[in-house]
């Protein structure tokens, strides 16, 4: 099943820890928990979406591998199809980091038994890992991989106290920052350029909030810039 992992899902896997129990919310295919079942990572798994076409289709990929009886296939949304106690691992990838936010708030009683969250967020890192903090949970890895010339964000996280308000290090990513990590340059470059196109819209404007809010983003992307300084 390893062939059919992208390095994306790759990462993901790599921190699941082994022996336990994983829910995958918005599974698709169910890639992630046939290769974590399959390859012994996981003894069993929930797989989830809230989509019955995918999930149709993972049920076909779960049957071919014959683990129907260790991957539990379930369709509705986020976490509201798993009762507390069920999963010790979360996987959430995919998925906008407001998305993955709403999933993990409107299901505390599920994240009490919970001892890892493992997210790749598309996008909104910054509200995604501003939610973990300020909720009991800390930041304990992240990663960036390369795949088809974009750049995903993979987090890791752990109950615990964390304390970060620094809102630049929360948008890129405060363990990619302690470790240098390679891809850190072109991660800063897509955010800065992001912010530039902000820029040059705003400095169109003649809307009276838009001098504020064009300060505003030009001090970001001097922030973004010596974060830059220092990964080089």
């Amino acid at each position: 099943m390893n062939e059919a992992l992208n390095k994306r899902l790759l990462a993901l896997a790599s921190y699941v820890p082994r022996g336990k129990i994983i829910a995958d919310i918005g599974t698709d295919h169910a890639y992630l928990p046939i290769y974590l079942v399959s390859t012994g990572i996981a003894p069993s798994a929930i797989a989830a979406d809230v989509n019955e076409k995918p999930l149709g289709k993972a049920r076909d990929n779960v049957s071919s591998n014959a683990l129907t009886n260790r991957i539990d296939l379930r369709l509705g949304d986020g976490l509201q199809v798993i009762s507390p106690g069920e999963a010790q691992v979360l996987l959430i990838a995919g998925m906008g980091g407001g998305t993955i936010k709403r999933i993990l708030q409107q299901s505390p009683q599920v994240l009490t038994d919970i001892e890892r969250i493992i997210m790749q967020p598309m996008g909104d890192e910054h509200y995604l890992r501003t939610w973990l903090i300020n909720n009991g949970w800390k930041l304990v890895e992240e990663t960036l991989v390369e795949e088809d010339e974009r750049i995903y964000t993979v987090i890791v996280s752990e109950k615990g106290i964390e304390q970060l308000d620094d809102e630049i290090i929360l948008e890129v990513g405060p363990r990619l920052v302690e470790k240098n990590h390679p891809l850190l340059p072109k991660l800063l470059k897509k955010l800065i350029g992001k912010y530039h196109r902000i820029v040059h819209g705003l400095e169109k404007s003649s809307r009276p909030e838009a001098k504020a809010r064009l300060k505003q983003v030009k001090e970001h992307i001097l922030g973004l810039e010596e974060v830059g300084k220092k990964c080089r």
